[in-house]
């Protein structure tokens, strides 16, 4: 079973730090990630996914259609 974890930074810059430090963990073997998204919502409510993997299923079927 998998974890859905969801963590808010202040800068696209900061996510992408913190998401390098994961991927050295798991290198490490200390953790196991599925996959490591970084979601940047620009001024015109547009969300751009920077992804690690490519997703099965096209993202709005992931999420309920409610989600902003």
């Amino acid at each position: 079973m998998s974890d859905l974890v969801v963590i808010a930074f202040p800068t696209e810059a900061k996510a992408e730090e913190v998401r390098q430090k994961l991927l050295t963990m798991q290198k490490e073997y200390l953790i196991e990630l599925g996959d490591a998204v970084i979601a940047v919502k620009d001024s015109k409510g547009q969300i751009k996914l920077n992804q690690l993997t490519t997703p099965r299923l096209p993202v709005r079927l992931l999420a309920p259609s409610g989600v902003r």
